[in-house]
């Protein structure tokens, strides 16, 4: 965002006094900081809501696993243990699920919700898909009926990784390692 940032200062009064400015973001990285000196005064105060060091991770407090599947490479491998483990999440105890399944790229997540969608009398559950081969308007509506769902499975490229906030997520899956 750094050139609409810096196209929005060049339009507002210089920053000595005469104006309040606030920059939040959820990260920190290197550019953020460089916006920070060019928008802000040279003074102002950098408040931090969790702390490097609180513990307050996430990622710290979930359990994780790892499975490696037979026969790597083989698609109906994976299609059988991904099948196998939605089974178990979707129907353990008649407790809700909300579940994100992501996918390495677009193009898997497209081809799994379709092919998950086609045995929808089997399974018991509809899939969503979000990814960027998907047009806004659709990921917003399939966003929000995760978010409000109370039973939902939802596949998803890296595109749903940052920045969205989905309450009672009860199980989260990676299928594949990423290049990065």
């Amino acid at each position: 965002f750094r050139p609409d940032i810096l196209r929005i200062l060049r339009f507002l009064q210089p920053s000595k006094n005469i104006r309040q400015t606030l920059l939040f973001s959820a990260t920190i990285p290197d550019q953020v900081n460089e916006i920070a000196g060019l928008a802000l005064r040279s003074d102002y105060h950098f408040v931090d809501t969790v702390g490097e060091d609180s513990g307050a991770q996430t990622h710290l407090h979930v359990q994780q696993q790892l499975m490696i599947s037979s026969q790597q490479g083989s698609s109906s491998t994976m299609i059988r243990d991904l099948f196998s483990i939605l089974e178990r999440e979707t129907t353990s105890d008649a407790e809700p699920y909300k579940i994100i399944v992501f996918f390495t790229t677009a193009r898997l997540t497209g081809f799994m919700a379709e092919l998950f969608n086609s045995v929808k009398s089997q399974t018991g559950y509809k899939v969503l898909e979000i990814h960027s081969r998907k047009a806004q308007k659709a990921r917003e509506r399939a966003s929000e009926a995760f978010r409000s769902s109370t039973n939902a499975v939802m596949f998803t490229s890296d595109v749903t990784a940052r920045g969205m906030d989905y309450p009672d997520v009860t199980f989260v899956l990676q299928v594949g390692l990423t290049d990065r």
